[in-house]
């Protein structure tokens, strides 16, 4: 059993990382807004972040950074 289906055979654990997802990027956008940052900057710092991201993933940048761990669990779990 690899990790992310020993995540998805127990549900809470996916719904425990989700809501600490959501709160993390809650908490994330009330200190931007705490310090000032109008709703517009706040919505151009997300769209850059996303563009950011489809072209890193456009590019194979995320394939790069995860070929590592990838190997890791890999071979963490070929003796079981």
């Amino acid at each position: 059993m690899n990790a992310l289906s020993h995540l998805r055979s127990r549900p809470w654990v996916m719904l425990i990382v989700l809501i600490g997802l959501v709160a993390g990027h809650a908490i994330l956008l009330y200190l931007l807004r705490q310090r000032g940052m109008s709703h517009a900057g706040v919505s151009g710092v997300v769209a850059s972040g996303v563009i950011l991201l489809v072209v890193a993933k456009h590019l194979g940048l995320f394939a790069a950074l995860l070929r590592p761990l990838r190997r890791r669990f890999r071979s963490g779990k070929s003796g079981d």
